[in-house]
């Protein structure tokens, strides 16, 4: 799939040695000044492209890898990165309904289930506020035939000159 910046403006998945902002590059090289990013496939890359921000690019890319990233720390329970990541006011609303702080998030996590996320769009709101849509899904080691899949949406807020997640919202697809 392409990851699309706007109407116009198409990005590509590229190896990760490409020295590209996330391994991803524009069809002209250059990023769209609405500083949104949608999943798509089938666009076209000849579109015409407009120029943004490095701060954009950056941006972004910081976003998607946060976001890339979350499911393997949540499966490997990597509290660690958790505690630099979560905001201090963190809330997560569990797909059950159930309202999670930070303290409890982190103490709730465990090794054993495998989760895949697929990223629906990304997109900044001025300079320290962002959302991002995710599909996740989660199958334990044990039944690796039985998958649950999560519409998830993430907000994040930039502090201390990175990105922090404030809220988590998980509902069942």
């Amino acid at each position: 799939p392409a990851l699309r910046i706007s109407d116009s403006s198409v990005l590509t998945p590229r190896p990760a040695s490409a020295s590209t902002a996330g391994g991803f590059s524009s069809s002209s090289g250059r990023w769209s000044t609405t500083r949104r990013a949608y999943l798509l496939t089938g666009i076209n890359p000849s579109a015409a492209n407009t120029l943004s921000t490095m701060s954009d690019q950056t941006a972004l890319a910081e976003l998607l890898a946060i976001n890339e990233r979350i499911g393997p720390a949540e499966s490997a329970a990597d509290s660690a990165w958790f505690e630099q990541l979560l905001h201090e006011r963190f809330t997560m609303r569990r797909p059950g309904g159930a309202l999670s702080t930070k303290d409890e998030f982190l103490a709730g996590l465990a090794p054993g289930s495998e989760r895949r996320t697929t990223m629906v769009s990304v997109e900044t709101h001025g300079t320290h506020r962002a959302t991002a849509s995710c599909l996740v899904e989660k199958w334990t080691l044990a039944d690796p035939q039985q998958v649950q899949v999560f519409d998830n949406l993430r907000v994040f807020l930039r502090q201390d000159g990175r990105w922090r997640l404030l809220t988590w919202l998980a509902e069942p697809v």
